[in-house]
């Protein structure tokens, strides 16, 4: 299977990694190549590996990007009973393998979610297009909401409500209960 991996920063690379040891060709676009935003026609499923909610947003506005058939899980990830994980997503410990991803029973991961050394507790939703970048932990019942970006070294307590298009920034801690929208963490 070929796909297009398009943003190759950090997360990039992550997801890069992970591609290949699922055997799958990707073809690398920089997201900030004007060439590249001026192509109208991108005729291969493709991962938007973007940490930053809106240029992933402005890339799908500028392409009819699909994402591939199907997720991508990574063998060491542990996914619990009664899980849904969705076309795109990509579960995975990542090139430094400092943790692996688990994912609780009951847990629902849409389209497009990107998920590396993570801990997701039982009974989560995460919405399309979220990127978790790492060594992070989230409780039970926990709502992500779409385009949301959580970023390295993150621990979200138990019934939290993550708003779209949030972000979580580095070395934050989220209080079980907490509704966050927005740009949560330290400054």
């Amino acid at each position: 299977m070929t796909v297009a991996l398009i943003g190759v920063g950090g997360h990039g690379r992550d997801i890069l990694e992970i591609m290949r040891r699922h055997n799958v060709t990707p073809v690398l676009y920089d997201d900030g190549d004007p060439a590249f935003l001026s192509t109208e026609d991108c005729t291969i499923p493709a991962y938007l590996g973007m940490n930053n909610p809106q240029a992933r947003m402005d890339v799908w506005k500028r392409l009819p990007v699909q994402a591939p058939p199907r997720p991508l899980i990574d063998v060491d990830a542990r996914v619990g009973t009664n899980c849904w994980v969705e076309r795109g997503a990509i579960l995975a410990g990542g090139v430094r393998l400092v943790r692996d991803v688990n994912v609780g029973m009951h847990s629902h991961l849409n389209y497009n979610v990107s998920a590396t050394r993570t801990e997701i507790g039982g009974f989560c939703t995460i919405a399309p297009s979220v990127t978790i970048c790492g060594d992070v932990v989230i409780g039970d019942r926990v709502f992500i909401g779409a385009g949301a970006t959580i970023c390295n070294l993150v621990t979200i307590g138990d019934d939290v409500v993550i708003g779209a298009g949030a972000v979580i920034t580095p070395n934050s801690h989220v209080p079980a209960g907490r509704r966050v929208i927005g740009v949560w963490g330290h400054g």
